[in-house]
This record gives structure tokens, C-alpha cells and sequence, in this order.
């Protein structure tokens, strides 16, 4: 079945409990190029070396805890030489390094989106540990600045203006359920901050403390454009 971002998109925002695999991704990389018209083709820009496409990597980044890394290239027959090139080049015939061209795949991600789908999610899923919060260095006046944002939904795409003091993030949840957000900003982008989504504006609370502004706000399911503002003076 042909992949299609779409109707994947559709699935995640219809089913709340489902994952997307990426272990159906199937015809990885052999020189010189994927299998034209395959589905690990169609992920590709080949113009960039193999990484995702613009398309993908959006889809990739909005729904990055709801995607689980998964691969069963690794050559031979259904016994233990299947698994060998996951990392080397043990078996002939097959595509070695497995794991490196997923790698290279992703390698274009938002790094909280590569972790969560190349590891922590899989470890919230199947291990109950608990979810790492998403880590964003921004920059005001020379200086880069950590925002951090917790968060049961799919994070990405933050952003900081200077010169408006605004913040904006994308948040992705199925349809019909109600997502919650905890902002840590630092004290020197600002303090009293208001939320909108989608736009309009929305109850928050937010607190401050000699360091930090910890915001905290809910939203309906779905994917929702959020933006935190501040008078411009911190």
C-alpha cells in the first residue's frame, strides 16, 4: 500500500491509541538510489541526500510521539542472519547498516522529534518510563535561551520573536480529547504571559518565580497552533 501523509494524518487524528510503524517502510536504500516509486523513495529527497522530503518531514515532526521506529531490513531468510545487518554488513546481498540509514533518514528532524521516534516513545509505550519533556534553545540580545515545554501531545515547530517576546508551537492530539501543556520559560524572555490557540484567546495560568515563567494551558484535540505573548518589556 502505497504511503500517503494524509490519510496517515487522518488515522492518528480519528484514533487516539494508534501508533504509526515505521517497520512497513519498505525498499531501504541501495546504491546508487531506493527502488524508484517505492515507499522509502517517496519519503526521500534525493537532492538531499536521502533525508526526509519536506512533506514527510512535517509529518514526521507534527505526530512524533505517535510514531514508533521499527525495521526489518536486515537480509537473509527468517533466521538469526535476518538481524545481522542491522549495524554491519554480515550478510551479502543485503542492505547493510540498517540502523545508519534511518539515521540519515531522520537526521533532518527537530531533535526531540528524532528521539521520541527512534527511542522514547517506544520506552513510554513498553517500559512506562516517563516522557522527556521537549527542549528548544532560543536566542534574545546574543544570548541562547532553553524553553521547555511537557507535554502528552506532539510538540514542534516553536518558535521565539525577539522583538514581539511572542512564542508559538505546534501541539498534534486525536480529535476528541483535551491536550495539556507546561511552559518553563526564562525569566529574562519575559513573565505574565497570555495564551491563544488557533487564534483565540484561552484560559492559562502562569507563574513566576526568580529564574523562570511556568506556563500552563488545555486545548481540544486536533492540531492546534499555540502562541504565548507578554508586554514586550520582561
Amino acid at each position: 500500500m502505497p504511503l500517503n501523509s494524509a490519510t496517515l494524518s487522518d488515522y492518528l487524528l480519528r484514533y487516539p491509541h494508534l501508533y504509526f510503524d515505521t517497520a512497513g517502510i519498505q525498499n531501504m536504500q541501495q546504491d546508487p538510489a531506493p527502488q524508484a516509486n517505492s515507499n522509502w523513495w517517496m519519503l526521500t529527497s534525493q537532492a538531499d541526500n536521502g533525508q526526509l522530503n519536506k512533506e514527510w518531514r512535517q509529518f514526521f515532526e507534527t505526530w512524533n510521539s505517535r510514531i514508533l521506529f521499527g525495521s526489518d531490513a536486515g537480509g537473509g531468510g527468517n533466521g538469526l542472519e535476518r538481524w545481522q545487518n542491522y549495524a554491519g554488513n554480515a550478510v551479502n546481498g543485503a542492505t547493510p547498516d540498517a540502523v545508519g540509514h534511518w539515521r540519515n533518514l531522520l537526521s533532518n528532524l527537530d531533535s526531540n522529534s528524532a528521539r521520541n521516534i527512534l527511542s522514547a516513545n517506544a520506552k513510554e509505550l513498553f517500559l512506562k518510563k516517563q516522557k522527556p519533556a521537549y527542549d528548544y534553545s532560543v536566542s534574545s540580545g546574543g544570548k541562547c535561551y532553553s524553553i521547555s515545554v511537557r507535554s502528552e501531545s506532539s510538540v514542534s515547530a516553536l518558535t521565539f520573536d525577539p522583538s514581539t517576546r511572542a512564542i508559538t508551537f505546534t501541539v498534534a492530539n486525536s480529535n476528541g480529547t483535551t491536550g495539556n501543556a507546561v511552559v518553563t520559560i526564562p525569566i529574562a524572555l519575559g513573565k505574565n504571559f497570555t495564551a491563544s490557540v488557533d487564534g483565540k484567546s484561552v484560559k492559562s495560568q502562569s507563574t513566576s518565580s526568580s529564574t523562570n515563567t511556568t506556563v500552563s494551558l488545555e486545548y481540544a484535540g486536533g492540531i492546534r497552533a499555540i502562541t504565548l505573548t507578554t508586554p514586550s518589556t520582561p
